[in-house]
């Protein structure tokens, strides 16, 4: 049963896609790898992909130099949806997020129907599908995105006054919940910084004080060494793992790429940063937090500092599976920040200057 069941996901993708109609093309895919199916992580398989309708491309009636074109969003256990989606042809790019946005509402205050399809591109280049309504007497907006899991009960609802809501350039001026975090970890082949390697990257975005489950970054990496065995106990990745997996300046700069713009949290920051530090191209300039930092402000500097200790102080639990993977102890570590952010506000820490000037008290711990 369970190899009858791991077939039919591998080949799902490729029977679906031959049955496309014709002007149909495949134009990205996405491919998925989870902790309960960890053969997964070996292979990922395609649960996901977007087909454009060739035969729909029209010009957008307001704007000459953009076409409107629909694309059909193909899921493994999610119902087929059409949208459509803007493209700027004169700069050769998808219309920004804030312009698809503007040109659905300035449709609708035209008149016509106050609830329309919408399809919208994340920072990471994801797109997502779903739905904007206009409130009455134009007094705002909701926009309502399919989520990714396809085991969410309900999808995401974003309530907008963001096009009204100035953030601050400089993070030091900014309140902790008006930031975007990226959580992330990594699992290495040893624990010297400046000889040792990463196999793995993992880490999820935390935006408006919530983990947004559906933005996150998951890949091994081939260390371009073998694994040690005693490496190969704690995470359960070994050679063969790796072998086809992109190299570390490959996976450092898709990763670069994912946190742009955010605050970077990690628990133990210095270990998992001095890694980044090391690779070519890309430099890391993000704002760094450590969660080993913030829980000596929530819990004292005297208490126990693991990953774990922290979790069950704050009643989360990490399912033994995802310990000692990135992926799994980023959405822990993740956790930890958001379980935080409530206790740092009670305390009158709400601004991020005012967290790193409180966290500088407890630099004798480990140094960022």
């Amino acid at each position: 049963m369970l190899l009858a069941t791991i077939s039919s996901e591998y080949s799902w993708y490729g029977r679906t896609a031959a049955t496309l109609p014709q002007g149909m093309m495949v134009a990205q895919t996405i491919d998925e790898a989870a902790f309960y199916r960890p053969w997964t992580y070996a292979r990922s398989f395609v649960s996901r992909f977007v087909a454009v309708d060739q035969a729909t491309l029209r010009s957008h009636p307001d704007q000459p130099g953009q076409r409107i074109v629909d694309l059909i969003f193909y899921g493994r256990w999610t119902r087929t949806a059409k949208v459509p989606m803007l493209f700027d042809c004169a700069d050769n790019r998808r219309a920004d997020v804030v312009d698809a946005i503007e040109a659905q509402l300035r449709s609708m205050q035209s008149g016509g129907p106050t609830r329309r399809e919408i399809a919208v591109t994340a920072r990471s280049g994801a797109v997502y599908a779903g739905h904007i309504w206009l409130s009455e007497a134009n007094a705002g907006y909701t926009l309502m995105l399919q989520p990714l899991d396809p085991d969410a009960a309900r999808p995401l609802v974003y309530d907008f006054d963001l096009m009204d809501k100035r953030r601050a350039e400089d993070p030091d001026d900014t309140d902790l919940r008006d930031l975007s975090f990226v959580v992330f970890d990594s699992e290495t082949t040893g624990l010297n910084t400046d000889t040792d390697a990463v196999v793995q990257l993992g880490a999820v975005r935390v935006v408006d004080g919530r983990i947004i489950a559906s933005e996150t970054f998951n890949t091994l990496v081939n260390p371009g060494c073998a694994i040690p065995a005693s490496a190969t106990r704690v995470h359960h990745f070994d050679d063969a793992m790796v072998a086809d997996a992109p190299d570390f300046d490959t996976a450092r700069g898709a990763f670069h790429g994912f946190a742009k713009g955010a605050v970077i949290v990690a628990h133990n920051a210095p270990f998992n940063m001095a890694f980044l530090h090391r690779g070519a191209g890309v430099r890391f300039e993000n704002p760094v937090l450590d969660t080993v930092h913030l829980s000596a402000i929530v819990f004292g500097g005297s208490a126990e500092r693991t990953l774990n200790a922290i979790c069950d102080m704050l009643g989360i639990r990490i399912a033994e599976v995802l310990q000692h993977t990135a992926s799994g102890d980023a959405m822990a570590t993740a956790q930890v920040l958001v379980a935080m952010l409530p206790i740092l506000e009670a305390r009158g820490l709400r601004g991020f200057a005012q967290v790193r000037a409180e966290a500088q008290k407890h630099r004798h711990i480990i140094r960022v």
